[in-house]
């Protein structure tokens, strides 16, 4: 049997519904604005060998004076990649977060901790309500994060954005990568619902128990304002008073997370087995979304039903830090208290990508072609190594050249890892180059040219 954790709610006790803060990770009310760092310039010193074709016999004057032609062309030639490389790298700026990335397919052998990203869609398509649900058959350990909406993360594909949005604007897996990379563990499946579908399963589980800190209203254009859920302890909502609870947003992002988490609580106390919550979800139609078995899921929400039930479940908001995004705000993480998290409480989902340093690799789409660089991800994670979206290349200059495949040390070691990189995309190894100016955004930086095949 694992170490028995004790259970740490966000929310007050009933005795104190009213006074008591509201509480943020493991450090609340601790924000400091988040600093950029700035992106270094590039520039390679190599550059990819070409096979010229084969030409006639010539003499000894015009020979010279092609063989200095060329040479005068290879120069002109890596000087624009490495403008168009220098360029795009200091106009961008990593939102960095040490070690983060995961995939399930990178996942440490033997695992026994499994782990689901629950999502409430709201109407315009984002997530209203998120959390990272995880047990372990193992050690019989549970854990549930709560995400605020609209913590930054690197979006495969889209860039950095609130978390929210990678729902909107892509599938229920996009979400998923989004919160691997972002903190750095497996995110092993999804399981989506829009409103009136969560409606449906909390009445079809018989409706929960909450204790409601604030008065859940909607404001009518001309008219008194609506009580959908009012404040108490011990309140009984229907599937209706349940959504809107969890997705009341009032107070901010932070305030709604003691909400979502008394929601989930409330839907784990009706779930005494698997069976139970797969009959809750036989019957509720084309609004509910899963890229996991539903057997699976259902044995991984009654396990950590059980947990809780034993006060043996990790509950917390992820760390954040407030920061100004356009006069709006916005979160980055709390990178050394999410470390902290991670390995207490989800160290067997941490993918083997990032068991070892020397490993993150940038990709830039230099062509063009809609979500290129995302096809890059899994092909790096399965070889070890931490994918880094780059964005795409300004004008596309790499649609008539090969790829780069930029390393920034002549030694072997990043030689093969150069290699490496290439391999597990496909690319020949004359698209590695080297860069004779340190930086600290990537080991590897790739810019896609014509040569990958997606």
């Amino acid at each position: 049997m694992g170490k028995r954790r004790r259970r740490r709610s966000l929310f007050p006790s009933r005795e104190h519904t009213t006074a008591a803060p509201v509480r943020v990770g493991k450090r609340p009310g601790r924000y400091t604005p988040a600093e950029d760092a700035p992106a270094p310039v590039l520039t390679a010193t190599t550059k990819t060998p070409t096979i010229a074709p084969e030409q006639p016999k010539l003499g000894r004057a015009e020979r010279r004076r092609r063989q200095r032609k060329r040479q005068r062309r290879r120069r002109v030639s890596a000087v624009g990649v490495l403008a168009v490389v220098g360029g795009l790298i200091a106009a961008f700026v990593v939102f960095k977060v040490a070690s983060n990335v995961g995939d399930n397919k990178t996942a440490p052998a033997g695992r026994t901790q499994t782990t689901l990203l629950m999502q409430i869609r709201a109407a315009n398509g984002t997530a209203a309500a998120s959390a990272l649900l995880a047990h372990d058959t193992g050690t019989r350990q549970g854990v549930m994060l709560l995400v605020p909406s609209r913590v930054i993360a690197p979006i495969p594909g889209r860039g950095s954005a609130p978390f929210a949005n990678a729902l909107a604007t892509g599938t229920p897996a996009l979400s998923q990568a989004a919160l691997s990379d972002l903190i750095g563990v497996t995110v092993d499946g999804g399981i989506v619902f829009n409103q009136p579908t969560f409606a449906r399963l909390v009445d079809n589980l018989g409706g929960i128990t909450a204790d409601v800190d604030t008065e859940v209203v909607r404001r009518v254009k001309n008219g008194p304002a609506i009580v959908l859920v009012p404040r108490g302890s011990g309140q009984k909502l229907d599937g209706a008073g349940a959504v809107a609870y969890a997705t009341y947003n009032g107070g901010g992002d932070i305030a709604q997370l003691p909400r979502v988490q008394q929601v989930i609580q409330g839907i784990l106390d009706k779930v005494p087995d698997a069976a139970s919550f797969t009959k809750a979800l036989s019957d509720l139609g084309p609004g509910l979304q899963l890229n996991m078995s539903g057997p699976r899921v259902a044995d991984l929400i009654a396990g950590l039903a059980t947990d809780v039930r034993d006060n043996k479940v990790d509950i917390q908001s992820l760390d954040v830090k407030s920061v100004d995004v356009g006069g709006t705000t916005a979160f980055s993480i709390d990178t050394p208290e999410v470390k902290k998290f991670v390995q207490a409480s989800l160290a067997a989902s941490i993918p083997e990508s990032l068991r070892s340093g020397d490993n993150r690799v940038l990709v830039k789409n230099g062509i063009g072609t809609p979500q290129l660089g995302t096809t890059t991800r899994p092909r790096l994670l399965k070889a070890h190594f931490v994918y880094i979206d780059g964005g795409n290349v300004p004008g596309f200059p790499f649609r008539t050249r090969n790829s780069a495949v930029l390393i920034f040390s002549g030694s072997q070691a990043a030689r093969e890892r150069g290699a490496q990189v290439a391999a597990a995309l496909g690319l020949p190894a004359s698209d590695v180059q080297i860069s004779n100016i340190g930086q600290s955004v990537a080991d590897v930086i790739v810019v896609l040219g014509r040569d990958y095949k997606r």
